[in-house]
């Protein structure tokens, strides 16, 4: 595999459109990948490695730190890609493994009641603080995404985590724009119901807990 153990791909590969959408890889090349060309692979991460990275990089403010879990993510990625069920689903599946590295990174760094203070921990930014204060925050609506369908998930992860535009999201996933908005719409609201849900069960967990 060329691009394992080599850092990220090399500058003046463009992971956008001439439309400024991220670019969607050919379902061939996906297809390849998966089972296991590294070649193929490779052109995956050089494909997507920007979306990963913008997509880390609005919860992580370390620029260095956000390189390490993109790069992390596509290794990880590469080691269980017979767990992907479907070219078209690539886009998500990678995000969502992100969102797990961060949320899991923050969580540790949270576990030491000294970092979140920045005591003994000299690269503690004000930014990273806030980040920690979100990671609770972020693992329960990660929670609520993974019981919700393929399609909503997508959306709602590319809009709300990655920031990309409805218009963006529709050229990424070639549909059409009306059909991404009301999909984000639906998805919004399921998203809410599946958080309402978790809420209830943290809820009924937590009274079982103080009843014995």
């Amino acid at each position: 595999m060329i691009w394992c153990g080599a850092g990220p791909p090399a500058k003046g590969r463009s992971s956008v459109n001439s439309a400024g959408a991220p670019l969607r890889p050919d379902e061939a090349l996906v297809d390849r990948a998966i089972a296991g060309d590294p070649e193929a692979f490779d052109e995956v991460v050089l494909q997507l490695w920007g979306l990963v990275l913008h997509h880390v990089r609005r919860r992580v403010s370390d620029a260095e730190l956000a390189r390490d879990i993109t790069q992390d993510t596509f290794f990880q990625a590469w080691k269980k890609r017979g767990t992907l069920r479907s070219s078209r689903s690539l886009v998500s599946w990678l995000l969502s493994i992100a969102t797990r590295k961060v949320i899991d990174h923050y969580r540790r760094r949270g576990a030491r009641p000294e970092q979140l203070l920045g005591e003994g921990d000299p690269g503690t930014t004000d930014d990273e603080e806030k980040n920690l204060e979100k990671s609770d925050q972020d693992r329960s609506v990660n929670d609520a995404l993974e019981k919700m369908g393929e399609s909503y998930r997508t959306v709602l992860i590319l809009r709300y985590w990655s920031g990309l535009t409805p218009a963006q999201i529709a050229r990424l996933l070639a549909e059409p724009e009306g059909t991404i908005r009301n999909r984000i719409f639906r998805a919004h609201l399921r998203l809410r119901k599946e958080l309402e849900q978790l809420g209830r069960s943290d809820e009924n967990s937590g009274s079982k807990g103080m009843s014995h």
